[in-house]
């Protein structure tokens, strides 16, 4: 096993939800020995042979005295592993403990070192049937901190499974969100990182696992990851994620869409506009929410053909985190929901676009980094008070037009 850094890791979800109480080090070395089991064999040998220069490359450790480190790393894996996790079937439901590794070899006259497997651990990590995960080794290589590679493989649990049911008719659109936008409790995020003896203050669990561990995937591998807190009164509860596959190539813009026949094409114009991440940013700023989304054929349409592509020109001039921050300022300062939510909406854009092309006078963060506060105009806190009037047939054929002339670059 030379090449490593292109292999995937399968394991169960119930291992991932897991928390695994080893140090960086031994747990890639975990998540590189797991990689070489492979997921297709109906019956896999529970031992697995690692090069030794493709384990220091990998876990970037150049010292004189690496195979002595390689050592202590092995005995680690040994002695440290240890999987915890609660599993519910048609027996019950029983906590479970398991320590994955039961031998390990590192010879002196050899390139190679041996890790072996107990029986008790391979029905999580390979040749698996159902609810398993695979995520690329490359990335969790990238990662320096525990806490990042623990919350990567949980977010790729549910990522994974947007990415299998996307196109099918075994999830609803509902399913697909909260799959691209999973939640998790503040205690099983404790649990999950191993910190649930630590960091009780939220403040500080927040700057040292969650901030930190959220910007080091985003920066080191494929995947862009937000968040937003979940509160309960004035305490923090639990947290809802969000994921954007930076290597997928940019979704075409939704005008583009083909005008909807009767039944089958509506069902498609509801499962793209709830896979649709701008519909998730809505959602979670309060603008909108499943039930207004289904059935309105119109809504829906007036979303992917007006709102989205006008999201789409915006990202494109001023990125996706500006656009994100947009929606939940709007969200915040909004007192109701607007009755007409896409024009308003339009409106409300194209007011912050004009702040965002004539700066007022900008605040320093700490950082140094300048920042432009948005501002809605007076009208836009009180959508209520706003007639909705409705524009002559005339009037929106010719903005479509418009819209598609934008689109096609005219």
């Amino acid at each position: 096993m030379n090449d490593i850094s292109d292999r995937t890791v399968a394991e169960a979800n119930a291992l991932i939800q897991a928390a695994a109480r080893m140090d960086t080090a031994p747990l890639k070395l975990f998540e590189i020995a797991v990689s070489g089991l492979g997921s297709k064999s109906e019956g896999p040998a529970t031992t697995v042979k690692i090069n030794k220069n493709a384990i220091f490359k990998a876990l970037d450790y150049q010292g004189v005295t690496r195979n002595a480190w390689l050592t202590t790393v092995l005995e680690k894996l040994r002695h440290d592993a240890d999987f915890r996790f609660t599993v519910t079937d048609e027996t019950g439901t029983r906590d479970i403990g398991i320590s994955p590794v039961g031998y390990t070899e590192n010879p002196h006259n050899n390139d190679y070192i041996v890790v072996g497997f107990t029986p008790q651990i391979m029905p999580y990590v390979s040749a698996l049937k159902k609810c398993f995960t695979q995520y690329q080794l490359a990335d969790v290589l990238k990662l320096k901190s525990r806490y990042a590679i623990a919350l990567y493989r949980w977010l790729m649990m549910s990522w994974r499974q947007y990415e299998f049911y996307f196109g099918t008719k075994e999830r609803t659109p509902e399913q697909l969100v909260s799959y691209r936008n999973p939640r998790i409790s503040l205690d099983e995020l404790h649990r999950l990182t191993g910190t649930t003896k630590k960091y009780a203050d939220f403040r500080n669990f927040h700057k040292w696992v969650l901030s930190a561990a959220v910007d080091e995937i985003t920066t080191k591998t494929g995947y862009a990851i937000t968040y937003d807190k979940l509160n309960k009164g004035r305490r923090v509860s639990g947290i809802v994620f969000h994921i954007t596959d930076k290597r997928a190539p940019k979704l075409q813009p939704q005008s583009a869409v083909p005008e909807p026949a009767p039944q089958s094409a509506l069902q498609a114009q509801s499962t793209a506009l709830f896979a649709n991440p701008y519909t998730g940013m809505l959602m979670t700023a309060g603008l909108t929410d499943p039930v207004a989304l289904t059935g309105d054929a119109e809504y829906q349409r007036d979303l992917l053909k007006r709102l989205y592509p006008a999201y789409d020109r915006f990202v494109d001039r001023f990125g996706q985190e500006t656009l994100e921050r947009h929606i939940k300022y709007v969200g915040t300062h909004t007192s109701q929901k607007p009755d007409k939510l896409v024009p308003y909406m339009l409106k409300v854009l194209t007011d912050y676009e004009r702040q965002l092309n004539q700066p007022k006078p900008v605040k320093h963060a700490k950082s140094g980094r300048a920042q432009i506060s948005e501002e809605l105009p007076e009208w836009a806190a009180h959508p209520e008070n706003i007639k909705n009037k409705q524009p002559s047939p005339e009037k929106l054929a010719k903005i479509d037009q418009m819209l598609a002339e934008l689109e096609n670059g005219k």
